[in-house]
């Protein structure tokens, strides 16, 4: 039987989870529209054609002051 570790919590398996537009664009408090117009400016992973965002990723981003232009 495999061990689970004791210091794995959901919450921090949710924190790595990358999220999609329309998750990344509720979290930042913005359209989805303006996620795709400010992509170039926005940290992000692409994957199959998909567009993947990490959290810790976007708060850096928003923390470094350059925020989104909605």
């Amino acid at each position: 039987m495999a061990s689970i570790s004791s210091h794995s919590t959901p919450t921090s398996i949710n924190e790595d989870q990358p999220l999609p537009v329309k998750e990344a664009a509720d979290f930042l408090g913005v359209a989805p529209q303006t996620i795709y117009q400010n992509i170039d400016r926005i940290p992000h992973r692409k994957r199959f054609g998909r567009l993947y965002f990490f959290k810790v990723e976007l708060l850096e981003y928003l923390n470094a002051g350059e925020g989104v232009k909605a």
